[in-house]
């Protein structure tokens, strides 16, 4: 045979060798990571610790590779990716619009979960005759998703803080692989990677940089085995430090974002809450532009607040007003209207009436006895000069005014009566917070309030919410997880009990004093596993509607003693301190000291779309290669028809894999709302301890006033110029899934 007979015979020859390797014909696994910059063992870094999976981890057979793996499949109720099925492959032979997911960690390693079988779940429960899952079981589902998300990270920062660490991240800008994808708007993104928005200055805390590694890992393999191109939906993860990192990828350059005042994660943190927002509006607010900044930073305030949340405006000068007679549900509508209001009503002029802006708030909750989340009560009240009048006794009867609501005061320029402010705080619960003039952290200050509330409900409470995607205009619900630092490396999670004994003691012990610190707040798109139309039309709606509903508004209430409000008070500054209870452990006010370093990847060209070199040129005669595709095509067939019965056998697997690992009670609970529909108990499905369900793969950030997506053009060259059987539930232009351990990207 010519050379040309030759390259045709073997491209036929190709088949049978897809038939017997693992994974799809059209997408075959590697053998190898030396052509892929990985010529040695694997080896990754998480959280300071190096693991070594040796030089077959994820090469040659479709299996599961991470089970009863180190640091995270090793250990009892592992997450549910332990046990699927994935494998490195090439993204240029996987070319039926089915891009690979990019490894955090070997830039050049790319890796699928569909080419080895994976289904989404709710194509997998509910596309059959009998299905034997019900819908509320699903919320379960991506409730475990961000779960495991969060006791990742907080298992990786806590480790971060002893050991030291080089870790490496996608940057947003440039967005290596970026382009639009139809329907989901202009905005360039991508499939293939989990991508990171730096803070304003453009810069990367190191610690994020290296949890952006254990965010990416965790998204990416929830994308590979449950989204869909087809279906607009985000993963996205808001740090303490400011970093926003989303799945898809968006190509994004801004320098004004941040996730920390966005109602997401203001939701997922503090949880519902009534907020009373108090605005000195005296004629001398219009200096050094006080009027504008207190404006501008009311509206940010407002821009915290979910569907679960209660509030309105009061605004005082030598009188009081009113924006509302009660408290208001912020639901999309009321927020708008209420920043409006304050858009053209908070003006400057009068004088400083204290007293009657008081008993305003009085009048706001005496009214609003069916007007509340049930829930925390907080007033925001920020003044930039002296009371009219005010005496000693004035203080006792604000205190009764506020009805044991929280007071945060605002003690804005230099004229501010910060004495009288901070005496008002420490009173009832609060802080004190000083803000000079000309500073233009005003709204990063007032919408911090959440911080307070977030340490008065029991953590690892899934919080739902709904949102409209700014690049689409789509509707989209979300479900996220606040994530806390450990008080060490060897203590528990948060979902695991690790911050129930904060709070107990008494003055003097570390307990009494202890608060647990915010990491983050984690979310996934209800839409990443079926869409809204799929979920209002499965007979079990109802149920599981009233399940997120219930889980939005759920009010897991604890008692802050005075060791703890004076260390929040303490982390404000020491002179916002009210001194009494005693001194705070050093131990305790000590941030964590990184040893960790970041940088921005580069571009990778696996990622280029080039075709692959070795069939440049190759252009043999028709003649001579059609016998060859013929037999091509029927064992490819057969092939096909073997792989579909094996993935129809694995599906079945999984699913009574997953009935078997949701807790009794969960079940329970779930035929409770279906059969009743008795919502009383329903988080208690999603509490600590519940496994993550295998066979399920495990949110940019909706509430990111934009969620950065990103498309990615398919990766040319097929290894066949034939198109390739695909599982039923998995779209061929999302992204090929992707195994790795959790926390460390393959």
């Amino acid at each position: 045979m010519g050379g040309a007979q030759n390259a045709a015979a073997l491209l036929a020859l190709s088949v049978f060798a897809h038939c017997e390797a693992s994974g799809s014909s059209d997408c075959p696994c590697i053998s190898s990571g030396a052509d892929w910059g990985v010529p040695g063992d694997l080896i990754i870094e998480v959280g300071g610790t190096t693991h070594n999976y040796g030089r077959t981890y994820g090469m040659s057979t479709c299996q599961a590779h991470d089970l009863n793996l180190a640091p995270f499949c090793n250990v009892a109720n592992p997450p549910g990716w332990c046990s699927d099925s994935w494998c490195y492959v090439d993204p240029n032979l996987c070319s039926s619009g089915l891009p690979p997911t990019q490894s955090s960690y070997f830039n050049d390693l790319f890796y699928s979960y569909s080419t080895c079988g994976t289904q989404n779940t709710f194509e997998a429960w509910f596309r059959t005759s009998s299905p034997t899952h019900l819908l509320p079981e699903l919320a379960t589902v991506v409730s475990s998703y961000v779960q495991n998300a969060v006791i990742s990270l907080e298992e990786n920062e806590a480790e971060l803080r002893s050991k030291s660490a080089a870790c490496s991240y996608d940057s947003t800008c440039p967005c290596c692989s970026c382009g639009e994808k139809p329907g989901w708007g202009t905005v360039p993104l991508t499939f293939q990677q989990t991508l990171s928005l730096p803070l304003a200055n453009g810069q990367m805390p190191p610690v994020d940089a290296c949890l952006a590694n254990v965010v990416g890992t965790t998204f990416q393999r929830v994308a590979a085995s449950e989204a869909s191109s087809r279906r607009v939906g985000y993963q996205y993860f808001g740090s303490g430090e400011g970093t926003y990192m989303g799945w898809p990828g968006v190509s994004d350059c801004s320098t004004s974002y941040d996730p920390r005042f966005r109602d997401w994660y203001a939701g997922a943190a503090a949880g519902p809450k009534d907020v009373v927002i108090v605005i000195d509006v005296s004629g001398s607010m219009n200096s050094y532009s006080r009027m504008q900044l207190a404006r501008e930073a009311a509206i940010k305030v407002v821009d915290t607040f979910t569907t679960a949340d209660y509030a309105t405006v009061i605004k005082f000068s030598s009188t009081a007003t009113k924006y509302s007679a009660q408290l208001l549900n912020m639901d999309r509508a009321n927020r708008e209207a209420m920043k409006q209001w304050m858009g053209s009503s908070l003006n400057a002029g009068g004088g400083t009436n204290f007293i009657d802006a008081f008993e305003k708030v009085s009048e706001v909750f005496q009214a609003s006895a069916s007007a509340t989340s049930n829930c925390n009560r907080v007033v925001l009240f920020l003044s930039d000069g002296e009371p009219n009048s005010w005496s000693p006794s004035d203080y006792v009867a604000t205190t009764a005014k506020l009805a044991s609501a929280k007071l945060l005061t605002y003690a804005f320029g230099s004229g501010a009566p910060t004495s009288i402010l901070k005496q008002l705080a420490c009173d009832n619960q609060g802080i004190v917070y000083t803000v000079s003039d000309g500073a233009t952290d005003l709204g990063d200050v007032m919408s911090s309030y959440y911080k307070l509330l977030s340490l008065e409900g029991d953590p690892c409470h899934a919080r739902w919410i709904d949102y409209d995607d700014i690049y689409t205009g789509t509707t989209l619900t979300g479900v996220c997880m606040a994530a806390f630092r450990k008080d060490s490396t060897a203590a528990a999670s948060s979902c695991a009990g690790g911050t129930a004994s904060h709070g107990s003691g008494s003055p003097g012990s570390a307990d009494y004093y202890r608060i647990a610190k915010l990491i983050g707040v984690a979310c996934v798109d209800m839409s990443l596993i079926a869409s809204d139309a799929d979920l209002r039309a499965n007979p079990g709606w109802a149920a599981f509607e009233a399940r997120m509903r219930s889980e939005q508004t759920l009010c897991a209430r604890r008692n802050l003693t005075e060791g703890q409000l004076e260390h929040l008070r303490r982390d404000v500054s020491v002179s916002a301190m009210c001194g009494t209870a005693g001194s705070i452990p050093s131990s305790l006010i000590t941030e964590p000291t990184y040893q960790a370093t970041g940088t921005q990847r580069t571009c990778s060209s696996s990622l280029s779309g080039e075709p692959n070199e070795d069939g440049e040129g190759f252009e043999p005669p028709i003649g001579i290669i059609i016998p060859f595709l013929i037999a091509g095509v029927v064992v490819k067939a057969s092939c096909d028809a073997r792989r579909r019965k094996q993935r129809e056998a694995e599906s079945r697997s999984r699913q009574r894999q997953a009935a078997e690992t949701i807790p009794p009670q969960a079940q329970a609970t779930v035929v409770n709302q279906t059969i009743v529909n008795n919502m009383t108990h329903t988080t208690n499905v999603t509490q600590a301890g519940i496994p993550m369900q295998p066979g399920m793969a495990m949110p940019m950030q909706p509430g990111m006033a934009m969620p950065m997506a990103v498309a990615q053009p398919a990766a040319p060259g097929m290894a066949m110029p034939m198109a390739v059987a695909q599982p039923a539930a998995m779209d061929p232009n999302l992204p090929v899934a992707v195994a790795q351990p959790m926390g460390l990207s393959a």
